[in-house]
């Protein structure tokens, strides 16, 4: 049945075809390493966010169809806020032996699991792996994870909830990371931070105003911002404040594509414009 949904080419209707197959709620296979459409492997926990790699061989498929369709041979990808390594593995293909992707995961028990995929998918030549968060300043903060939810979910911020378990976290900018490490350029700063991604902006001034500026696709966590006192506009304004005049949704996602006026061409060469609207 795994094999049938995992050549189901579409990605609507891939839940109701898994409710009709019957597996919709089949036992995840802890410890199991599963393919996945990409022909990456990772392996499987007893966490609900890994379902869909279980079932459909993917993770977040509009984005990494996006991502697909924007990032090139040799570019330089920043992938703030790893997770289980799934896009940084992503980003080692599409970069190539030319190219290099920064994965930033704070949280050492998730930092681990990006570890192994990297090794498990031999991409750690290509890959950096960084077990810091970035900020708008150095030093360290604190990060959520949840016992009622997945690991995916680790938030700076305690969403209100009873079964938040602190992790205290070495952090630096953006910026200072450029410097030191010598990056001479940035071209896709992926974000995905549950409600931190504006310290990630202020602390990535120089690099976001530069000419060679990166494009950025961040998620906008409504829930996450609430709880710390943000709206969607914050964001929105530090990125015109930026240059980034033009903004996307990722359809039915809460991730955006960010860009300036230079950049659009690449953004609509990347055909990928059916998953994205002007927002």
């Amino acid at each position: 049945m795994r094999l049938v949904l995992h050549r189901y080419p579409w990605i609507r209707g891939r839940g109701a075809l898994a409710r009709l197959l019957g597996v919709a709620r089949l036992e995840l296979p802890a410890g199991e390493v599963v393919r996945s459409r990409y022909g990456t492997r990772f392996r499987v926990m007893g966490d609900e966010m890994y379902r869909e790699l279980v079932l459909f061989g993917e993770y977040e498929p509009r984005q990494s169809a996006l991502y697909c369709g924007l990032v090139r041979a040799g570019d330089v990808v920043f992938d703030v806020g790893a997770n289980f390594g799934w896009f940084a593995t992503l980003f080692a293909g599409l970069v190539g032996p030319t190219g290099r992707v920064h994965a930033f995961e704070p949280v050492p028990a998730i930092a681990a699991l990006t570890e192994e995929a990297l090794e498990l998918n031999r991409c750690a030549d290509r890959v950096d792996l960084w077990r810091v968060g970035l900020g708008s300043s150095r030093g360290h903060f604190t990060v959520y994870t949840f016992d009622g939810l997945p690991h995916g979910h680790a938030s700076a911020t305690k969403l209100g909830r009873p079964d938040a378990r602190p992790h205290r976290c070495d952090l630096t900018t953006l910026d200072d990371h450029v410097r030191e490490r010598g990056v001479r350029r940035v071209d896709l700063l992926k974000m995905d931070v549950e409600g931190h991604e504006l310290e990630v902006l202020r602390g990535a001034r120089d690099t976001l105003s530069g000419p060679d500026a990166p494009l950025i696709v961040l998620e906008m966590n409504q829930d996450c911002m609430r709880d710390r006192g943000l709206r969607a506009d914050d964001l929105r304004s530090t990125l015109r404040d930026l240059g980034y005049t033009h903004l996307w949704r990722v359809r039915r996602t809460d991730d955006y594509l960010a860009a300036k006026p230079h950049q659009e061409g690449r953004v609509r060469r990347a055909r990928r414009g059916h998953l994205l609207v002007r927002a």
